[in-house]
C-alpha cells in the first residue's frame, strides 16, 4: 500500500511557495529599519494604510519610528512608546531631519558650553593669579635692585672713610713722632746743661762758673 501521508499529498512547488511567502513575511522583523520623519511639521499614523482610515497618533518633525512593514505608499511603524499605524512613506526619511540634527547640535553645544564654563573660569583665575605673580616678582626685582643700589652706596661710603682714616692715621703718626722727637730734644739738652753744670760746680768746687 503506497505512503499517503499528508507530505506526500502536497506538491513540491507548493511547499517551496510557502517557504517564500513565510521568508518575506519575516523580512521585516528580521532586521527592524530606523526611520525618521521628515521636516513636516505634524504625521498623522493611521491605523490602516490608507488616507481616510482612522489616526491612532500624530507624529512631529524628527520623531524616530521603527519600520515594521511596507506598503506601496504607507508603512507600518511603531513609536518609542509601542504605538503601532501605518503613516505615509514620502515623509520618512533614513537620515535624521535637519531640524532634529539642529536640536542635537544646540544640546551639544549646551553640554559642550556647560563643561567649558567652569574651565574657562579656571583659566581667567590662572591668569589672574599669574598676573599677580608677575607683579610680585617684578615688585621683588625691584626691591632688589634697590637693595643692591643702597649696598653699593654704603660700600663706596665705607671706602671713601677707610682712605679718609687711613690719611688721618698717618697724619697723626707724624704729629706724635714730631712730639716725641721735641721733647727727645728737650729732655736731651735738659739733662745735657744738667750734665754741663755738674761738671763745672765740680770742678770749681761746687761754685756754678759759667
Amino acid at each position: 500500500m503506497a505512503d499517503r501521508s499528508p507530505r506526500t499529498l502536497i506538491p513540491g512547488w507548493c511547499r517551496w511557495a510557502v517557504i517564500v511567502f513565510v521568508a518575506m513575511a519575516a523580512a521585516p522583523f528580521a532586521g527592524a529599519e530606523t526611520m525618521y520623519v521628515t521636516d513636516q511639521l505634524r504625521l498623522r499614523l493611521h491605523a490602516e494604510p490608507r488616507d481616510n482610515a482612522p489616526a491612532v497618533a500624530n507624529l512631529s518633525s524628527g520623531d524616530a519610528v521603527e519600520v515594521l512593514d511596507r506598503g506601496t505608499f504607507f508603512l507600518l511603524v511603531r513609536t518609542p512608546d509601542g504605538q503601532e499605524g501605518w503613516a505615509k512613506s514620502a515623509f520618512l526619511v533614513s537620515a535624521k531631519p535637519a531640524r532634529l540634527r539642529v536640536l542635537e547640535l544646540e544640546e551639544s553645544l549646551a553640554q559642550a558650553e556647560a563643561v567649558a564654563g567652569p574651565l574657562t573660569a579656571e583659566r581667567d583665575q590662572l591668569r589672574e593669579a599669574a598676573a599677580s605673580d608677575a607683579k610680585r616678582a617684578q615688585l621683588a626685582e625691584s626691591k632688589a635692585v634697590d637693595l643692591e643700589a643702597r649696598m653699593g652706596t654704603l660700600n663706596n661710603e665705607y671706602q671713601a672713610l677707610v682712605a679718609k682714616t687711613g690719611v688721618d692715621r698717618v697724619r697723626l703718626d707724624w704729629y706724635w713722632t714730631a712730639i716725641a722727637l721735641l721733647l727727645g730734644l728737650a729732655a736731651g739738652g735738659f739733662l745735657g746743661f744738667r750734665w754741663i753744670d755738674y761738671l763745672s760746680r765740680k770742678r770749681h768746687g761746687g761754685y756754678r762758673v759759667y
